[in-house]
């Protein structure tokens, strides 16, 4: 369930899961550059997770990748920050991360009590239900092709919006849609993965039955980021999944933070 107002999501299942994707922690440090200076984010960005915490008292908080933001260095700011944050987190929360892209050498900055999980994501129970975790820039690993749903960030998910007066806003939103099942099998049949991703088993996946989950997709969790627009046709989005044209586009739906229901994108185009 997204919890209204926030880009947070709280899954009650065997035990209850706080997750929330796409930290982007010294995000800062790239707008310091181009001469536009915001304080630092982290502090809000805690206080926000304590207070979710506080409020909904789950099991433990997932993060779906870049926690961090810059590549492939690690900045001062991140040095400073990052061990900082999730030291503080850790008193209080189990805490659970699925890498990103944005992730390298992240190990070196978190406790070692944080539980670190593969780039290409894994599993958890919900009930009956089987619930895909990652972060979305690679391709799911094996035991992710048959869950009921899945969790992912990367493309920062948002919505352009034109006011009376012509203006354009950019909002935060969900994404709930379905992949093409046909598509990713056929592209797996023909061993179409990237040098990268050698180390998916096709022959396990060209035997093995592909589901289709209800894919959800997380917006931005730091508050300076907006997003990309799903809603605009000259819009790039990222990861395999998207890049191969395996994720049911026009027939998704797009909500806003608030779960304001703006409907399927193909008709919300601009």
């Amino acid at each position: 369930m997204p919890l209204e107002g926030e880009a947070a999501l709280l899954l009650e299942a065997h035990e209850s899961v706080l997750i929330v994707a796409d930290l982007h922690i010294g995000l800062e440090r790239q707008f310091a550059k181009k001469g536009i200076h915001f304080p630092s984010q982290t502090p809000i960005i805690e206080d926000k997770l304590k207070k979710l915490i506080n409020e909904y008292a789950p099991s433990k908080l997932v993060v779906l990748g870049d926690v961090k933001h810059n590549i492939p260095s690690i900045s001062i700011k991140e040095w400073k920050e990052i061990p900082r944050l999730f030291k503080n987190l850790a008193k209080i929360i189990k805490v659970e991360i699925f890498p990103g892209n944005h992730d390298g050498n992240l190990e070196k900055l978190i406790p070692k009590n944080i539980i670190y999980h593969p780039s290409k994501g894994s599993t958890i129970q919900n009930g009956s239900k089987k619930i895909g975790l990652l972060h979305g820039h690679t391709w799911p690993a094996n035991d992710l092709l048959d869950v009921n749903s899945l969790f992912m960030g990367h493309n920062h998910p948002a919505i352009r919006l034109k006011d009376s007066l012509g203006i354009h806003h950019v909002e935060k939103v969900w994404i709930r849609t379905k992949w093409d099942k046909k598509k990713l099998q056929n592209l797996f049949a023909q061993n179409k993965v990237s040098a990268s991703d050698k180390e998916v088993d096709t022959n396990h996946i060209i035997k093995r039955k592909i589901g289709n989950p209800e894919i959800i997709i997380f917006p931005a969790f730091h508050p300076l980021i907006k997003g990309t627009a799903f809603n605009d046709l000259q819009s790039k989005f990222l990861g395999p999944l998207f890049t191969k044209k395996c994720i049911e586009f026009d027939d998704a739906t797009a909500y806003l933070t608030d779960g304001i229901n703006l409907g399927f994108i193909k008709n919300l185009y601009i």
